[in-house]
């Protein structure tokens, strides 16, 4: 099973601190929520991660390994990533997306039956298989962001990274979005590391959460011990009142302005 440790890394953009000796660690089948405030570094921590910035401190291993050691290419195999916003408006068929996540994999840009092989069964497996010859440009958000992450799969990482997935999604979709991403990281045995402004869906799908502020982890845990009024109010400078849903042994959050 995958082991993923970041210890203590930190990046700046120039003068500015970006992220702060932020040390964590995951291993396959967690899925781990990053959340707070913006500006706080979430997104630079992701890119971090794989390496898309160069923590200017610290490391980053994969089991074991120091991925500063290790080639663009063996990094595009081993980490996944679905940024905010895909940007593809060049007319590609679902088949065609998901065939790019075979790029770090492929020789002389030739795909050969096991890259074809590999795209059906991911697109099956993300409920995309019917957009095979859809046009990307035709799509709907879900359909796209089912499919960005099928291509992801195509790369057959080890670890997923995942910039708010469910950004300018409706609830029905973002529920969808969740429940395929917690399914994928069971079945596969993936680590998934998320960032959400959804703090309702980061507790109820995630196993883990960091909580970012300023740069700096303010808390981390299990969802239970991050999860507080006073952390929240702390955090976010909002009151957060914990609602217990009986039924579905889950619990969600109701906001309101500090009094």
């Amino acid at each position: 099973m995958i082991t993923l440790n970041i210890k203590g890394i930190s990046f700046s953009y120039k003068t500015i601190k970006a992220i702060e000796d932020i040390t964590f660690e995951g291993k396959g089948g967690e899925i781990i929520g990053i959340i707070g405030p913006n500006g706080s570094g979430k997104s630079t921590l992701l890119r971090c991660i794989n390496r898309n910035l160069s923590p200017q401190i610290g490391t980053v291993l994969l089991d074991g390994t120091d991925i500063s050691k290790l080639s663009r290419n063996n990094i595009a195999c081993k980490f996944g990533v679905v940024p905010q916003n895909s940007i593809i408006n060049l007319p590609f068929s679902g088949m065609e997306i998901v065939l790019m996540g075979r790029y770090p994999r492929i020789k002389r840009y030739e795909y050969k039956d096991e890259d074809f092989n590999i795209a059906e069964e991911v697109m099956k497996v993300t409920g995309t298989l019917e957009l095979s010859n859809k046009l990307f440009t035709e799509m709907s958000g879900g359909e796209k962001q089912r499919l960005i992450i099928a291509r992801c799969l195509a790369q057959e990482p080890e670890v997923l990274l995942l910039d708010e997935p469910t950004l300018h999604l409706d609830i029905k979709h973002q529920f969808e979005i969740m429940e395929f991403i917690h399914h994928l990281s069971r079945e596969k045995k993936l680590l998934v590391i998320v960032v959400s402004h959804d703090i309702n869906l980061a507790i109820n799908y995630c196993d883990k959460l960091i909580l970012l502020s300023d740069g700096k982890i303010f808390t981390a845990g299990n969802v239970k011990d991050v999860i507080i009024p006073e952390n929240l109010r702390k955090v976010f400078h909002v009151e957060a009142k914990l609602i217990k849903d009986i039924e579905k042994k889950s619990f969600y959050i109701v906001f309101s302005p500090l009094n």
